[in-house]
């Protein structure tokens, strides 16, 4: 059996098959009702990629449906991450050191706590992974990937200097196009998060009245 195959299949005991029973807690219950928002166009000050991405699934009338379709979105997300560790380690040291980095990972209190429910932890990974993932073949694709991870969760813009250093050291010929590319989504998002902040989110109650068919407001 591939090595792959085995990390789906202890995926799918330790993380797919629990999403299904795992109580909710305060704070996935405080995402489910973000993502609901987003879903009538009401935003937060805060990144909202994640939202964004999984409010067509709170589109649902029943309840069940509403807590378990993003939780295994983000139970996915978890599965993305463990099989971009794999590669990641594989292809600088092997298949067992792969296996057992993914393993790690898989058994890890980040991906018991998180993985199987509706949390922001496993898509900002998957963002900074898929950074490190392309960087080598694709940097352009990885500075994007970078800069994203900071729209799904603010934790991680944290780690965007040393990814430029990283950059700099690297690609240093190509440094001002991963700078500006990087950088591009998250000076949109700190704009998106401002203009909430100050305006009360002009743009998210415009889109919502004139969904009703109300006059645009702009507070």
């Amino acid at each position: 059996m591939e090595e792959r195959t085995k990390l789906v299949l202890i995926w799918v005991v330790m993380i797919f098959i629990p999403l299904f029973t795992l109580r909710l807690f305060q704070d996935e219950m405080l995402y489910l009702n973000i993502s609901m928002k987003v879903l009538h166009f009401e935003f937060l000050p805060r990144s909202s990629l994640v939202f964004i991405l999984t409010s067509p699934l709170m589109a649902f009338d029943s309840v069940d449906l509403r807590v378990f379709l993003p939780r295994a979105a983000t139970a996915f997300a978890t599965l993305t991450d463990t099989i971009l560790i794999y590669e990641i380690a594989k292809r600088y040291h092997g298949k067992k050191a792969g296996f057992l980095s993914s393993l790690m990972f898989l058994f890890s209190f980040v991906a018991l706590r998180y993985g199987a429910r509706y949390t922001l932890e496993p898509w900002g990974t998957l963002f900074i992974l898929s950074a490190i993932y392309y960087f080598e073949e694709k940097p352009l694709t990885a500075s994007l990937s970078m800069g994203l991870a900071f729209c799904a969760r603010e934790t991680w813009l944290t780690t965007y200097p040393f990814f430029l250093v990283y950059a700099w050291r690297k690609r240093r010929k190509e440094f001002l196009k991963i700078l500006m590319i990087s950088a591009f989504p998250i000076v949109l998002n700190f704009l998106f998060i401002a203009s909430i902040s100050v305006y009360q989110s002009p743009i998210g109650y415009n889109a919502r009245d004139t969904l009703n068919g109300e006059p645009a407001t702009l507070c």
